[in-house]
């Protein structure tokens, strides 16, 4: 049976709340409410929630984005909105993982291709939904100040497009 540490799980170092505020100079009812949302999602060590880099990273994208003029309940809602519809599509990809990969690879004790297969897919499918994700993002916008008509808008969010690739590491 394989055994992962708190760190093997979170990929590193993991923060309280308090902490998680500090990092991100969020206020921390504000991340208890992004909690609660279930935009966030704890690890529990040694009976204490515990956030990861990727809480800090997203939580400082939250602000970045926030700071750029949106309103925060608008924001909030599409966020739980992007959430719940990630979750289930998440639940469905597990059953599909379950039903194609893991079944046809249930062999003796100690047979790692199932969690080879999942170290090498994760990734990949991971790249596929931000790539996705971006590309209809960006077409979207684009077709909507074309359907304006606003030309100029338009050549400079193609011009912005044009150098803004989406790079997706694994870590």
């Amino acid at each position: 049976m394989t055994r992962w540490s708190t760190r093997e799980k979170v990929g590193g170092r993991t923060y309280s709340r308090a902490e998680l505020a500090l990092a991100t100079g969020m206020p921390e009812p504000m991340i208890a409410s992004i909690q609660l949302a279930g935009l966030i999602e704890p690890i529990r060590v040694d009976g204490e929630d515990r956030f990861s880099d990727a809480d800090v990273e997203m939580a400082r994208a939250g602000i970045r984005i926030l700071g750029a003029g949106f309103p925060i309940h608008e924001l909030l809602g599409l966020a739980v909105e992007h959430g719940n519809a990630t979750r289930e599509t998440a639940d469905k990809a597990i059953e599909m993982f379950d039903r194609h990969i893991r079944a046809s690879h249930s062999g003796a004790p100690g047979d790692d291709r199932v969690e080879a297969a999942f170290k090498e897919l994760l990734p990949e499918v991971t790249r596929l939904v931000a790539l996705y994700f971006q590309r209809t993002l960006v077409s979207r916008a684009l077709a909507r100040l074309r359907g304006r008509g606003e030309s100029e808008a338009l050549a400079r969010a193609v011009a912005a497009t044009e150098s803004a690739n989406l790079e997706v590491a694994w870590k």
